[in-house]
């Protein structure tokens, strides 16, 4: 089955902005700058043809879109951590480099 999708990294970067709410908050959660999260939104956005977000000059708003799409978004990227949780296994070695 060919599944029609966008960029799989464009729907992590939704997820979090959503949850948090914040461009800025989801790039310090990432480990990214905002100025790549918001390219990878306006990706997204583009790949749907639709806006995911009310923007205002310090908030962003969900839109219909974008409370649709958390949903199946979040189940998504739950089960692929499951997935990759059961292949890693709980034995793996936790470990800690200092240098």
């Amino acid at each position: 089955m060919q599944y029609r999708l966008p960029p799989l990294n464009t729907l992590r970067i939704f997820e979090a902005i959503y949850r948090r709410g914040s461009i800025r908050q989801a790039a310090a959660e990432l480990c990214l700058t905002p100025q790549p999260i918001s390219q990878q939104l306006k990706i997204l956005e583009s790949s749907l043809g639709q806006s995911l977000f009310e923007r205002s000059i310090r908030s962003l708003t969900p839109t219909e879109a974008a409370r649709r799409l958390y949903g199946p978004v979040k189940e998504g990227l739950d089960q692929f951590a499951q997935g990759v949780s059961a292949v890693s296994g709980d034995t793996a070695k936790k470990s800690l480099y200092l240098h």
